[in-house]
């Protein structure tokens, strides 16, 4: 059997709500050889029917069914039998632009690059999305650390492993792991990068990330929000070793951190103060970092200043962006 130019990871985990439009996007990718490669995680919806019934009309697709293990288990799943020149990463509730896969793949084997990425684009409930048909190219080449310094910043793009292809032979044995419960493609990615020279940046949005209000990263404040801040100090630490000249990138990043988790228990209904001073403290510590980062954005340094004259004010603005976006969601 010829090997396929590109496999196509996807886990899932109850989606059965999003799992078709993920999956059509898929199967009319206009790239000619495509291994599409479905993990179910120990769904209870009926994601595993939606998954087998997709299996009978496209011979491209391979079912796995496994207990609940989280995404990082599942992408070593889908890894573990991949034949593909080339992969990627599609969350189950995303979905790409029928071109993205042929595009990446001819922009991967033109230039002989191991990593291509394109835009994301981030939809809610009420989005009105236009597709549009690819324009003129214009691409970023990116070397060594700069890579992944890249990514942190999020400007040209970003620190997932969704929106990109990898070459097979870079990832060798690098697997994910599973002992972290966020942040699991950033370490991931540290790791890979550091094994190619070169990594080129499309300006083409080619892959939509749905944000649902339930998901992982809009949830309530809970105990794996404490948990990140750990994850997020030693991502930092790791990274700094491989890449001394990110320290401050991944101090920045840190910050991010500290902010999204303070927000979360601000917002909750139980407040623990003590830890609730313990986060400001450290964000006013990082002030001067803070204000002058290119990796935060204006609309969070205005809020962190507000934070600073008074945080009642801040939990106010907070409220009033958090019904803002229960609003765009219903």
């Amino acid at each position: 059997m010829k090997q396929p130019k590109v496999s196509v990871i996807i886990p899932v985990y109850n989606t059965g709500k999003y799992l078709k439009r993920c999956i059509d996007s898929i199967l009319n990718q206009t790239l000619d050889s495509l291994e599409i490669i479905l993990i179910n995680d120990g769904s209870t919806d009926n994601s595993k029917q939606i998954m087998e019934e997709y299996k009978k009309i496209d011979e491209r697709i391979i079912t796995i069914h496994q207990d609940n293990q989280g995404p990082s288990a599942a992408r070593n799943r889908g890894l573990e039998i991949a034949k593909g020149m080339f992969i990627g990463f599609i969350d189950s509730d995303d979905f790409i632009h029928k071109d993205m896969y042929n595009y990446l793949f001819n922009l991967a084997t033109q230039k002989e690059i191991d990593i291509v990425s394109c835009q994301m684009k981030n939809l809610y409930k009420n989005s009105k999305l236009e597709v549009k048909d690819l324009g003129q190219d214009i691409l970023t080449e990116v070397q060594g650390s700069q890579s992944f310094g890249e990514m942190v910043k999020g400007n040209i793009t970003n620190l997932t492993v969704t929106g990109k292809l990898f070459r097979q032979s870079l990832i060798g044995n690098q697997k994910f792991r599973s002992d972290i419960p966020i942040a699991e493609d950033a370490e991931w990615l540290s790791r890979v990068v550091e094994e190619t020279s070169h990594m080129i940046i499309s300006n083409h949005i080619l892959y939509y990330y749905y944000i649902r209000g339930n998901s992982i990263t809009t949830s309530s404040f809970n105990e794996i929000d404490i948990l990140s801040l750990s994850i997020y100090k030693d991502l930092k630490n790791f990274v700094i070793k491989k890449f001394p000249n990110l320290n401050e990138t991944m101090q920045a990043k840190l910050c991010w951190a500290y902010f999204i988790v303070l927000d979360k228990l601000l917002l909750s209904e139980k407040i623990d103060n003590d830890f609730k001073k313990e986060l400001i403290l450290f964000l006013k510590d990082n002030k001067n970092l803070i204000i002058k980062t290119d990796l935060l954005t204006w609309n969070r340094k205005i809020a962190f200043i507000v934070l600073l004259v008074s945080e009642k004010m801040y939990k106010r603005v907070l409220k009033l962006k958090s019904e803002k976006m229960t609003k765009i969601n219903n």
